[in-house]
């Protein structure tokens, strides 16, 4: 069996003493980028692992980091924690990434494991409503260091946040739809949240009229076990508007389900944005590249991983650091498939 490298062997490689390899995995002290750079670099060709369970008897560091976050598909957030585990390993830390499941049980859980672990600090993504809950606190009170990422602010709540604001975005793509010449859109929601708070007060705030009677609630998937029908916005409309369609223009969930709307509006002899304009949700990958490009709201993902990595190594540098707070806005995509804005 293959000896595992040491401390020693990574300095030698590396260039520099043991004690900076141990700066370097410990995060305690000052390190140079560079410096820090070559000696993941060197343990990384020597396969070296510093032994989390050593530090634990010790009560040091761990150098790890829990991740908590809704991994359930069909947006991008996998892709989104990956991004944020490589920056922190980067970093020299290890990441434990669980799936909350958005189940209160399975994050109380994963909240209990990471404390026997020991991380260094934790990344919990959650609704205000979840992780407002009293004992979802009193666990997190118990880790060394907690940023929550939650969709409004929190001031109840004693730890690092960054509010990722989806409103503005919302109202973005209605103002959008109604430069296009959209006054009657109507939002698919599957579950209850802020977003169809937004879309009734830029209703309200632009003069259109429909209220409630705009929102269209659908059941897609089964998210426990990611199982979606893609058919249920053609299924709905069918059944609730067989005849005609009385609306415009469509806010939807994610950007799967605009393609799969407006394929549906397609087979129905409807013409999108012409007919009815369409807004999707995650601006996927992809969505620039249907006919017609989907329109979509964007999760500002790199920054959101930006602020992450600033906010994580700033806590980890000072424990006594005043509580930090960050507000980033999702931002609207304007695409063909919202229609085009009427010039004045």
């Amino acid at each position: 069996m293959k000896r595992n490298a040491n401390i020693y062997e990574v300095a030698e490689l590396a260039q520099v003493s043991a004690m900076t390899v141990t700066r370097a995995f410990s995060g305690k002290g000052s390190i140079a980028e560079k410096t820090r750079a070559k000696i993941m670099e060197a343990a990384e060709k020597l396969n070296y692992r510093p032994s989390l369970f050593a530090r634990k008897l010790s009560g040091g560091s761990t150098n790890s980091i829990g991740i908590l976050w809704s991994l359930a598909p069909p947006h991008s957030s996998v892709r989104q924690v990956r991004d944020i585990s490589v920056r922190l390993y980067k970093r020299g830390y290890a990441c434990h990434v669980a799936d909350s499941l958005s189940d209160p049980k399975i994050i109380t859980q994963c909240l209990e494991e990471f404390i026997d672990h020991r991380v260094d600090a934790v990344v919990v993504q959650a609704s205000c409503s979840e992780i407002a809950s009293p004992p979802f606190v009193s666990l997190l009170k118990r880790l060394p260091a907690c940023l929550v990422i939650v969709n409004e602010p929190t001031p109840e709540l004693p730890f690092d946040q960054l509010v990722i604001n989806e409103q503005q975005a919302i109202r973005d793509a209605l103002r959008h739809f109604a430069k296009a010449g959209k006054r009657n859109p109507a939002y698919f929601f599957s579950s209850l949240s802020r977003k169809k708070d937004a879309f009734l007060q830029e209703m309200e705030a632009l003069g259109i009229a429909g209220g409630e009677n705009n929102l269209l609630h659908i059941t897609m998937s089964d998210s426990m076990n990611n199982r979606f029908n893609w058919g249920a916005y053609g299924e709905y409309l069918d059944k609730i508007y067989p005849d005609r369609i009385p609306f415009d223009a469509f806010l939807v969930s994610t950007d799967e389900c605009a393609a799969a709307l407006i394929s549906h509006l397609k087979r129905r002899g409807l013409n999108v944005p012409e007919d009815i304009a369409v807004c999707g949700f995650n601006n996927s990958e992809m969505s620039e590249y249907f006919d017609p490009p989907i329109a979509s709201v964007s999760r500002s993902e790199n920054k959101v991983a930006d602020l992450i990595e600033e906010m994580l190594m700033k806590r980890l540098a000072n424990p006594s650091l005043k509580q930090q707070s960050h507000t980033l806005a999702m931002e609207f995509i304007p695409r063909a498939s919202a229609g085009i804005t009427k010039r004045r």
